[in-house]
């Protein structure tokens, strides 16, 4: 599973795929397009009338063109408008979605009530799966010849499907009468929580997404697009789960293998076969990059930092055993920060023999966060949550899991849940879908703070543990979750990139990772003489991508300083940050958590015996750090990610030993920047100090 995410992690950073490219964002999605009002072409099927069903409610149905998706194949899908019939102006509105077809959708109980209740308005696109939208049976035939012949990401579902809702949107735009919308929020599930998410990435006049069972980051569903190129495990897993189905072995009933089995069928009709790809030429290299590119557009996650700072509001309601949502475990690494709501055990859906007994969407907790959110969105009936800081301890010898959750908002839920899982099953098999999660309540033990403790009676391979929280606030309850976490007890890996001060001949890295017990595998890719510039210009980094690790401690700043030449001097305001960013990127997109240093200093004191921080020439070469140091500090909160201040606390450290005793740490009288053994095992021993705080669950693991 693993080596599939770091070849195509590769593709990103040698190939130049990036989830962010601009141009390729315009490429994709011509917004002038979209917002054309006469491009729609539209046909009105049934005029405004009042609905027979709800008399609070009038409607309106008509058929619209979404585009031309290929040349002579257009695509047109129904599209419902629905509004208070007292004729009242809404100034907000919900897209949602109804089946694709010629009649008008009725919105669910939660749209209704924000529509009688509030005046919010409606409008439903008539968008399904591919093969079910017009021609029926025939539209996914042409997009996978289109995508094989052109190898363009536009031809995929998640394209068109954001396409739809966002046309949904300029439809409503030519309703003056009924639509004025001043916030418009879009949500669906599955499929249409995909629309929703790239409709919000996209497109700015939508204010708020609300997802559901839909992926904030991963391949939903599958992890390769192209049908014979997935881990062969995969597929060995699902079969002897198919033949645990056999009656006696398994409370399922007999008749689920086949209904399993159908639904696997479904999900392969957009997809290509590996035959049909080298047919169409298709290289390795196209393949994993189409794998990737198809679902990256609707990846919220992966936009967060630019779609916050844009005002969208943004929730997801998912299930930890769903694989269309497998990335939960990286999103949690990635985006602890990301306003979710994780529900432990929560399945998405499929046949009703099958035991699946918790689908999300049906979920009164998922309802309510619906309409507490849209609440809050269009009249701010409530606030929002800001998801709480999650630290969990695994304590080998009593055996137990402690769990705290602190929210820096300063709100108390008044319901708090810790809910755990012994070895999960891996993603996109069908044992996941059907892992049992256990959990005992939250107690109160601070501020905003609550802490469970549980007795873990096996020893695991692996433990994954989140938090549940219900908050009410004006009669509106918000259930929210704590990032998903994982406790490995097999290996763990942490690289260590930086300059000679980290190499283990010189540096404090051997001395730290001497620090940690036989669980713990630490590389050092760590080189004499780079700078944040120079190493990663290098290629260096695809070595550091191959060693698979769970922890990247990133530390620089001593040879990107004046007079180090071109290729290895940064400015610590500009691209000293920009280089400490692609860093982190990396370390995020590969699952790792980066944890970012800054410099540790140079023995330099000055003549009253402190260690000399100012812009100072010495020897002819001016060798300030603390603006690079500055520098990391500025980008680890900017980025929200690990800090750990090694150049404060290495100058807090010399200041207080004095001149005399840091000289000890010399390797040799004149080299006042490397260390001799002892030194390096002093700076090592400042850093694991800080990892307690920083970085708990690598901490975990010291002797």
């Amino acid at each position: 599973m693993k080596l599939s995410v770091f070849k195509l992690l590769s593709i990103w950073f040698f190939v130049g795929v990036h989830s962010a490219d601009a141009a390729d964002s315009k490429t994709l999605f011509d917004l002038d397009e979209i917002r054309d009002q006469a491009s729609l072409e539209i046909v009105v099927l049934q005029d405004w009338k009042v609905s027979t069903k709800e008399p609070a409610m009038r409607q309106k149905l008509i058929e619209i063109t979404v585009c031309e998706w290929w040349e002579g194949q257009k695509v047109r899908l129904p599209v419902t408008f629905a509004a208070p019939v007292d004729g009242e102006l809404c100034k907000n509105i919900v897209i949602a979605n109804q089946p694709p077809i010629k009649r008008p959708g009725t919105p669910t109980a939660d749209q209704l009530s924000l529509l009688k209740d509030h005046g919010v308005g409606i409008v439903l696109i008539g968008m399904g799966t591919i093969d079910a939208m017009e021609p029926v049976g025939k539209l996914h035939h042409g997009m996978r010849e289109q995508l094989l012949r052109t190898k363009d990401v536009r031809f995929s579902p998640a394209w068109i499907w954001g396409m739809s809702q966002m046309r949904a949107l300029t439809a409503a735009m030519t309703e003056p009468e009924a639509f004025q919308p001043e916030k418009a929020l879009t949500t669906g599930g599955s499929k249409r929580g995909v629309a929703a998410a790239v409709a919000g990435i996209r497109d700015d006049r939508f204010t708020a997404i609300a997802p559901v069972v839909a992926p904030p980051l991963g391949n939903p569903g599958v992890s390769d697009y192209v049908i014979g190129t997935e881990p062969k495990l995969l597929g060995e897993i699902d079969q002897a789960f198919y033949s645990d189905l056999a009656p006696g072995n398994t409370p399922l009933k007999p008749e689920v293998a086949k209904a399993l089995q159908d639904r696997a069928k479904r999900r392969t009709d957009t997809r290509v076969t590996l035959d049909q790809a080298r047919g169409a030429g298709w290289s390795d290299s196209d393949i994993e990059t189409i794998t990737e590119r198809l679902w990256d557009f609707c990846h919220v996650a992966s936009h967060f930092p630019a779609l916050k700072k844009r005002g969208l509001d943004i929730f997801y309601n998912v299930g930890t055993n769903d694989s269309v949502t497998p990335a939960l475990l990286k999103l949690g690494k990635q985006r602890p920060d990301f306003p979710i709501c994780v529900i432990p055990g929560g399945q998405h859906g499929g046949p009703a023999t099958a035991g699946y007994t918790s689908r999300v969407p049906l979920l009164p907790e998922v309802r309510e966060n619906f309409i507490s959110f849209a609440r809050h969105h269009f009249f701010g009936d409530r606030k929002m949550i800001s998801p709480p800081n999650v630290v969990g301890k695994f304590t080998r010898k009593t055996q137990t899991l402690s769990v705290t959750a602190t929210f820096p908002d300063g709100i108390e839920p008044e319901k708090n849940e810790l809910w755990w899982n012994l070895n999960r099953s891996l993603p996109y098999t069908l044992p996941f879908e059907y892992d049992h999660w256990d959990s005992i309540p939250m107690k109160k033990t601070g501020k905003s703070q609550f802490t469970a403790t549980v007795e873990i009676k096996e020893f695991p391979k692996h433990l994954d543990f989140l938090t549940l929280h219900t908050h009410t606030e004006n009669k509106l309850p918000l259930t929210i979750s704590g990032p998903y976490r994982r406790i490995n007890f097999e290996k763990v890996t942490v690289a260590l990139i930086g300059d000679s001060t980290v190499t283990n001949a010189s540096g404090w890295g051997k001395a730290f990772a001497n620090r940690f017990g036989e669980n713990v595998t630490t590389h050092n890719f760590s080189v004499g003489g780079r700078s944040a510039k120079s190493w990663i210009e290098e290629g260096r980094l695809k070595a550091t991508i191959e060693s698979e690790p769970d922890f990247i401690l990133i530390q620089f700043g001593h040879n990107g300083q004046p007079g180090k030449g071109p290729k290895r001097e940064t400015d610590p305001g500009t691209t000293y940050r920009e280089y400490l960013k692609r860093y982190i990127d990396a370390a995020h997109e590969m699952g790792a958590t980066p944890v970012l240093l800054s410099s540790v200093t140079r023995r330099d004191f000055t003549e009253d015996g402190k260690i000399r921080v100012r812009y100072e020439a010495i020897g002819g070469a001016t060798r300030p750090l603390k603006p690079w140091a500055d520098a990391a500090k500025s980008v680890a909160a900017e980025m929200d990610v690990p800090f750990i201040d090694l150049y404060e606390l290495s100058v807090d450290f010399h200041n207080k030993i004095g001149p005399e005793a840091s000289a000890k740490m010399n390797p040799k009288q004149s080299d006042i920047t490397h260390f001799e053994s002892k030194g390096a095992a002093m700076i090592a021993d400042l850093i694991v100090n800080e990892l307690k705080v920083v970085a708990p669950n690598l901490a975990s693991f010291l002797k």
